[in-house]
């Protein structure tokens, strides 16, 4: 990989990045999720290949139904 601000590189090894890098992505996220509701607040995870536009539409349609 080769990071665009700095243009320096680092290798990746698959495996890793299959297993043991998903687990910790998963992890942060839902620590991420879990600190965010136990301080009051909304949690939504937004995917980079859904327009910000209809993120937020889904997002203020879930929170007016809960409400």
């Amino acid at each position: 990989m080769v990071d665009l601000e700095t243009d320096s590189k680092i290798e990746v090894v698959p495996d890793y990045v299959k297993t043991t890098y998903r687990v910790k992505v998963d992890a942060h996220i839902e620590d991420l999720r879990t600190r965010t509701r136990a301080a009051g607040m909304d949690y939504q995870l937004l995917v980079t290949n859904q327009p910000l536009d209809a993120a937020l539409r889904e997002y203020l349609t879930l929170r007016k139904a809960g409400n």
